[in-house]
Parts: structure tokens; sequence; C-alpha cells
């Protein structure tokens, strides 16, 4: 569901430190891009009508970081 709505999947999965954690990284262009394309997915039908109400109370908490891309380029040797 979110690739149909343009979000970049980058990683997913169960946290290293803790069972009662879960990660999810997603790619973004922009800041503005990220703020359309959430609120495209989180206001879409699909979401609202399938997962919403089953999906949300589970959330206790979440941390956004954002990171530029550059940051994570790897050198390659020379």
């Amino acid at each position: 569901m979110l690739q149909h709505h343009g979000i970049d999947v980058v990683c997913f999965g169960p946290s290293l430190a803790d069972d009662d954690h879960y990660l999810l990284v997603r790619g973004f262009a922009s800041r503005s891009e990220r703020d359309e394309q959430l609120a495209a997915f989180y206001g879409s039908e699909a979401w609202q009508r399938r997962f919403a109400a089953r999906v949300e109370p589970l959330i206790e908490s979440y941390h956004v970081v954002v990171a530029h891309t550059a940051a994570f380029e790897i050198a390659e040797d020379p």
C-alpha cells in the first residue's frame, strides 16, 4: 500500500533491540513530498477501512528521524 502511494520503503522489520518494537524506514524526496504522500496514504479509504482501527491502537509511540540520503552514501574505492 505504501508503494502504491509513491512511498519508498527502504527497510522494515522487528527491532533488533526489543521484541516489542518495529522498524519502518521510508524514503522521500523532500519534506513536502513526505507530508503529501503520508496524508494521502493515511487518509486513503483502504487504510481507513481496513487497517486504521486495528493498527493505530497498537502504536504506543513513534519516533521520526529525518536524515539526508548523503549521510548514507557509500564512498567508492579509488
